[in-house]
């Protein structure tokens, strides 16, 4: 069994959630999580490994490439949207990829990161939307950052 945390860095500082012992301590502080794994052995210690959203810009629109998957567009992991997203960008970028064969021109390119730009855009959007609908938690500091994201973008 695998447990996570999703936080956000300064919290995984602040509490030094990168110690096995600061770790196991903030698990056993969700009693239903810490009974449903307390029976297993610890494998190894935590990871933690940043996972926020971000989209790759391309400065040069002449060379030859394409961003594709998590290259082109990271999602927050929350969303359960990052495989889709990548066999999406797969099958645009072989679309691109084709177009690219059959006539070398660089509009190909700029239409595939204007639609990456977009789908940018709406991921944005519908993530804080998301974030502003959630109230279960709305007291803890992780949420109402998310909830004051949501309200900039106008979506709560």
């Amino acid at each position: 069994m695998v447990t996570m945390l999703m936080t956000d860095s300064d919290f995984c500082c602040r509490d030094r959630f990168c110690s096995l012992t600061a770790w196991q301590r903030g698990l056993c502080a969700a009693t239903v999580t810490c009974e449903r794994v307390n029976a297993g052995l610890t494998a190894w210690g935590p990871r933690v490994v940043p996972a926020f959203s971000q989209r790759l810009r391309r400065r040069d629109f002449h060379a030859p490439w394409l961003a594709v998957g998590d290259a082109a567009l990271s999602v927050d992991p929350i969303s359960g949207s990052g495989v889709v997203r990548a066999l999406r960008t797969a099958r645009a970028c072989a679309e691109t990829t084709l177009a690219l064969l059959e006539q070398p021109r660089l509009e190909a390119i700029s239409a595939y990161e204007s639609e990456r730009d977009a789908e940018c855009t709406r991921y944005l959007h519908e993530r804080a939307l998301y974030y502003g609908i959630e109230r279960r938690w709305s007291d803890s500091a992780f949420w109402k950052r998310r909830a004051g994201a949501a309200a900039h973008v106008g979506v709560a």
